[in-house]
């Protein structure tokens, strides 16, 4: 089961306890259904699980007699709804505001039967898609007053409104009450960090290795492009014995090879020597 489908059955597991947000529920299942001249409503849903919802949903809060066919199957990945009442009807594309708590419902309709959340594990993305283009900015408002101003994007199916910020979707997860998922995401988003950052840090050092194995390589052949010219045992003393101490130790690090001079000098000293030796062996050029 896809993470998004575990978020849908968490938020089908909450019922309003007030009528007016169980009405306000229903506007959000709603809110990119159809109407026709006959007064009826005519709501399509991905699933049959997210149908049947919407029915009880519907018959909770208007009564058994607004919704009096089961779903329908029309098509793959489409069961349709019928709805008949007069207040449904009016309802249809509106945003309710009947208490303080009814936007929380009708959020959870929404997420229910328009949107999709992929997995924190890949990508964070929560998207929201509408057939009904014009309901967008509508929409787009509403979020935008409780979480921030989604993106916009242009989909095959309508127009969709795109949150990537795992912080609002959190606290997208959280308002409407979606704990365990809000929980799941959490957990997924520290083990992709840890990842991550495990990656960065591996990637840091490879890279670090894979320059000072280059650097050694540049100092050894300088090295021996003075020695084969008869140049080095000219250096001054302390720049041979800088040379005779890289080439016995390629690998060795700046500061540990410093620590092997009698008398121990410095990194800065060390790569200020190395310096002089690649300059020597530059000029030979």
């Amino acid at each position: 089961m896809s993470f998004s489908s575990e978020t849908k059955i968490e938020l089908m597991g909450l019922t309003p306890q007030k009528k007016c947000c169980r009405r306000s529920l229903v506007a959000g299942l709603l809110y990119d259904a159809d109407t026709d001249c006959n007064g009826r409503v005519l709501a399509s849903f991905s699933t049959l699980e997210i149908a049947l919802y919407a029915q009880r949903a519907i018959a909770s809060a208007f009564g058994p007699a607004a919704v009096k066919q089961p779903p329908v199957a029309a098509g793959k990945g489409a069961f349709d709804l019928a709805v008949s009442s007069p207040e449904i009807f009016q309802s249809v594309g509106k945003i309710p505001a009947a208490c303080a708590e009814c936007w929380v419902s009708f959020l959870r309709g929404v997420l229910i039967s328009t949107s999709s959340l992929t997995d924190p594990e890949k990508q964070y993305h929560l998207e929201i898609v509408l057939r009904h283009t014009e309901r967008i900015v509508e929409l787009s408002d509403f979020l935008a007053e409780q979480f921030g101003r989604p993106l916009t994007v242009d989909r095959k199916r309508g127009m969709g409104l795109v949150y990537k910020n795992s912080a609002v979707i959190e606290d997208m997860l959280s308002a409407t009450g979606a704990m365990q998922t809000y929980f799941e995401f959490l957990n997924k988003k520290i083990e992709r960090d840890l990842r991550n950052n495990a990656n960065r840090a591996t990637n840091c050092e490879t890279r670090n290795i894979a320059r000072a194995v280059s650097a050694s390589k540049k100092q050894i052949d300088a090295i021996a492009a003075l020695e084969a010219a008869g140049e080095l045992d000219a250096l001054p003393c302390e720049l041979r014995e800088t040379a005779e101490l890289r080439r016995l130790h390629p690998d060795m690090p700046l500061s540990e090879l410093g620590a092997r001079h009698c008398p121990p000098i410095s990194k800065s000293g060390i790569n200020h020597r190395i310096a002089k030796i690649l300059e020597a062996a530059q000029k030979l050029k």
